[in-house]
């Protein structure tokens, strides 16, 4: 796979990669980002952080939106519940979001002004900057132990409608 990773470098193939198997014991999603880029270089941005280690999470920071999303373990429906951010973990949704916003930047230098300005970017400029920066970063998103659990809206920022087969969501 590293070989297929350098040459979608070379052809400045937009990437995004998912980091599973978080269910596991001694599973890290900090030191699995860690080791992107010192294996595969470049600047990995984490969309999705997981809150929660060995199996025991079923919530993530969407660092997009700036929510907490929650997965129930009784309920069939695969998509997550969202709430705001609690205060134990703002300072790892801030310092993460911050990351998002520089990185969004990149395709958009008009963010950066705005986030200094009001503290704040919307989810949907968010995205379009970093589709726009999707040629130099790789974006990160977390899966865990339900296979079919779904991505929430507006994850899968690269892709739109037009770009996915027989014009389906590519999210869905």
């Amino acid at each position: 796979s590293e070989r297929v990773w350098h040459q979608a470098t070379e052809y400045r193939v937009p990437r995004i990669v998912f980091v599973n198997k978080l269910d596991r014991l001694g599973a890290d999603f900090g030191r699995a980002c860690a080791d992107l880029e010192a294996k595969l270089g470049g600047t990995f941005v984490p969309l999705l952080v997981p809150i929660g280690r060995d199996g025991g999470y079923l919530a993530a920071l969407d660092l997009v939106r700036d929510v907490l999303l929650t997965w129930s373990v009784t309920s069939e429906d695969d998509r997550p519940a969202e709430s705001p951010i609690p205060a134990e973990f703002r300072a790892l949704a801030d310092a993460g979001r911050e990351r998002v916003v520089e990185a969004a930047a990149i395709g958009d230098d008009t963010i950066v002004d705005a986030f200094l300005e009001s503290g704040a970017v919307d989810a949907a400029r968010l995205r379009d900057g970093l589709r726009a920066a999707a040629h130099t970063l790789h974006l990160v998103a977390e899966a865990g132990e339900r296979e079919d659990r779904a991505l929430p809206d507006g994850v899968v920022i690269v892709g739109d409608e037009d770009a996915c087969p027989g014009g389906e969501q590519c999210n869905r």
